[in-house]
């Protein structure tokens, strides 16, 4: 499997719901089992949402790229955007609520996010956000 995907989108959300239309229908084609291709559009959808609602405060138009790497086992997932600096790293967890109503509002996502990957990866270069992941999913039984 050595091929890949690359999609742009502009940084709004309302444009968010054609990539993650052409994101599955891209790994459908490759085969990619729909309980792996939920849980990777919700890792991208939480991913995209953060970076366009917290990283655009000038809302100036920008272009955000998402490129996905299939392997025998994984997705690795890159996302390039030139929004304000944000290592999502260096969220820590919350600890763990007694009830609903004791949870904080504020970075769960991330966290969904965190523990949807084996590894996650940040950098920031030539005033670009690169964030690398890499997400344990499973292929259909399909030559690839």
């Amino acid at each position: 499997m050595k091929q890949y995907f690359d999609f742009k989108t502009i940084n709004d959300l309302s444009k968010m719901q054609i990539l993650l239309k052409e994101f599955s229908l891209q790994m459908d084609k490759i085969g990619l089992r729909s309980l792996s291709l939920r849980k990777v559009k919700l890792v991208i959808e939480e991913l995209f949402a953060n970076i366009i609602k917290y990283g655009y405060r000038d809302m100036k138009e920008s272009i955000i790229e998402l490129k996905v790497i299939p392997n025998r086992k994984s997705l690795r997932i890159e996302i390039c955007d030139n929004g304000i600096p944000f290592d999502p790293t260096l969220i820590r967890e919350h600890t763990v609520a007694n009830s609903v109503e004791d949870l904080k509002i504020g970075g769960l996502g991330l966290i969904i996010v965190r523990k949807s990957c084996r590894r996650m990866k940040y950098k920031r270069y030539d005033n670009k956000n690169f964030l690398s992941l890499t997400v344990a999913v499973c292929f259909e039984n399909k030559e690839n």
